[in-house]
């Protein structure tokens, strides 16, 4: 989303390369430290509410802007090899207090099928949404977030750590 011709050639040679093993293995371990209470080697925050489970990526020099909105990408691309639909993508830029923030969103619902032989809709990790914050032209964090329904006509999500550990441990990027 919003790539050039050259970004796309770029992002393809940095999957083949699997540059993202640089980070993503750290961003997975950081995660479960800060679940631990240990203070994680890169600043994140975890999001949980009944329903709600994410993560923030802080963006950190460490990783580098290409390779920031890179891992965006990797994380959209990794959530539709699972089977999801991506139902909307899109870039706006609003200002607030001078400060102008620029989301890239990437929106999936998971396919619509049921649990073996039910009515009850099988949900996966709920639906998954994706985005790439940039303030004032700077990358901000990454936002990664599952809703879940929890009503009696979907199956209960997975957990999602399983959904992090398939995005940032065993990315199968093509």
């Amino acid at each position: 989303m919003g790539f050039t011709r050259a970004d796309q050639k770029a992002y393809a040679l940095w999957l083949q390369q699997k540059t993202y093993l640089n980070w993503t293995p750290d961003l997975f371990k950081a995660y479960h430290f800060a679940k631990a209470g240990i203070r994680p080697s890169y600043k994140l925050e975890r999001l949980q509410q009944p329903g709600t489970n994410g993560v923030i990526f802080f963006f950190d020099d460490r990783i580098g802007e290409q390779n920031f909105r890179f891992l965006h990408e990797l994380f959209k691309d990794q959530v539709m090899q699972l089977g999801y639909r991506l139902h909307a993508a899109d870039i706006r830029t609003n200002q607030k207090d001078n400060v102008f923030e620029t989301i890239h969103k990437y929106y999936f619902t998971p396919p619509p099928t049921c649990l073996n032989n039910s009515a009850i809709c099988n949900q996966l990790y709920g639906n998954v949404s994706i985005d790439y914050i940039v303030l004032d032209a700077q990358p901000s964090f990454i936002r990664i977030i599952a809703n879940s329904y929890l009503n009696g006509a979907f199956s209960t999500a997975q957990p999602f750590d399983e959904l992090l550990q398939y995005l940032l441990v065993q990315p199968s990027a093509k």
